[in-house]
């Protein structure tokens, strides 16, 4: 359905982040509010 555009899950996608983000995202996940999906990229820099 993504590849058909029947479904579109990019409007989810609240944050973009790389490796080295991913602890501090990880600690405030408890602690801030949000919604949406982050995104991990591992080559970003």
């Amino acid at each position: 359905m993504v590849a058909s555009g029947a479904v579109r899950p990019d409007p989810l996608i609240t944050e973009t982040i790389g490796l080295d983000e991913v602890p501090a995202a990880l600690v405030a996940m408890g602690t801030e509010a949000g919604c949406g999906v982050t995104v991990i990229e591992p080559h970003r820099s």
